[in-house]
Order: C-alpha cells, then sequence, then structure tokens
C-alpha cells in the first residue's frame, strides 16, 4: 500500500543511523490481493525485517517495524513463514483482514530480531513464549 511505503520513508527519514538510514522498501504485486508483499533491502542485498534489521541503533534508540500504520484499517503482518519476511496483508479464512474497531489509533508493529518462543517460559512472567 503506498500510504504504508511513505510513512516507512518519512520515519526512516528521521533516523540518525546510518545504516539504519540505508534501509529501503519496495513492494511487489496488487496491493488489494493476497500476493501484495512490501521487501526490505540495503545497498542492494534484500533484507528480513524480523532477522536483518537492528533491535538497538548506535544512539541507543530502537527501531520498530510498522504492521498497521496509525488511522489506517488493513491488519498488515511480517510473513514469518516466508523467505526474507517481507510485510503482507494477513488473511483469515480466505479473506484480506481489516482492523475491525475503526482505524488504528496508534502505530502497530513489532521490535526487530524479537520473537516468542512457546517451549520457553520466561522467568519474568512464567508464561510460555
Amino acid at each position: 500500500q503506498e500510504r504504508y511505503r511513505q510513512r516507512f520513508k518519512v520515519l526512516q527519514s528521521r533516523l540518525k543511523d546510518p545504516n539504519t538510514a540505508r534501509i529501503t522498501t519496495y513492494a511487489e504485486g496488487d496491493p488489494t490481493s493476497r500476493r501484495y508483499r512490501v521487501h526490505f533491502t540495503q545497498d542492494g542485498c534484500h533484507l528480513s525485517p524480523w532477522h536483518d534489521v537492528p533491535l538497538k541503533n548506535s544512539d541507543g534508540s530502537f527501531n520498530f517495524i510498522c504492521e498497521i500504520p496509525k488511522w489506517t484499517r488493513k491488519k498488515f503482518e511480517i510473513a514469518t513463514g516466508e523467505d526474507l519476511n517481507p510485510i503482507k496483508q494477513d488473511v483469515k479464512n480466505g479473506v484480506l483482514r481489516e482492523y475491525k474497531w475503526g482505524d488504528m489509533l496508534f502505530n502497530y508493529g513489532c521490535f526487530p530480531q524479537t520473537w516468542e518462543d512457546p517451549k520457553v517460559i520466561s522467568e519474568e512472567t512464567g508464561c510460555p513464549g
């Protein structure tokens, strides 16, 4: 979705870390189809937003991958089962998912290089993941 790409560019332009600032995106496929993907690149090399984008920058700030941009409804997510984990719109029962309770009031997403392992019990919470 063009709005997603524009939002990413705005946030990217605010980065002070020169390595992270070189990360760009490109879209592939029809934004209204299940084949639409947003891919990440840096210096001509494909990146995984989940595994290759650093969690922290040299100035101590954290990176964030936006999956549902503020004031939108389409439920995008990192495609964890696909090579290089592009961003895709989530599908449920064969239908592209949207946030149902009005526009998202904040940027929703994840921190890169973090994930839940259901086999690991957290010492802090005593819960899996």
